[in-house]
């Protein structure tokens, strides 16, 4: 049975010999007429949870329940690019990103040396190199 405020559907105990628990991004890493046929056995009853817990509910609305599972089905198919990724993949990903960006201290040591270099240039190498770059 389904309800509201849990992550995963809970299948009776006659099903738990055949995988367990089925999660959201599994459901999503199905295709989607799978995911459709795999709705389409669910009782009416078990729907409404399922709307609410994807912000699809309207209070008091049943439509006819193709479309409810259609629209059910969309809203899974969005958890698609979340679930092909693994959360420890992204980790991985943002981290090596983190190495390759300059640190902040490396950005303030450059600047001080390129300023120490101007400050020993005479009047002439100044007044040229700020001609250079307002022709620039």
């Amino acid at each position: 049975k389904v309800e509201y405020g849990q992550r995963r559907i809970r299948p009776k105990e006659t099903d738990r010999r055949m995988g367990g628990n089925i999660s959201i991004r599994q459901l999503a890493k199905l295709t989607e007429a799978l995911r459709l046929r795999i709705l389409l056995y669910l009782d009416e009853d078990d729907l409404g949870p399922l709307e609410k817990a994807l912000d699809l509910a309207k209070p008091g609305k049943r439509g006819h329940s193709f479309m409810r599972c259609h629209s059910i089905n969309q809203r899974i198919g969005r958890f698609k690019t979340a679930a092909a990724m693994p959360e420890s993949h992204a980790n991985t990903q943002r981290r090596e990103r983190r190495k390759m960006r300059p640190s902040r201290a490396l950005k303030d040591h450059k600047k001080q040396h390129l300023l120490e270099k101007l400050m020993k240039l005479d009047e002439i190498a100044l007044e040229k190199l700020l001609a250079a770059h307002e022709i620039s």
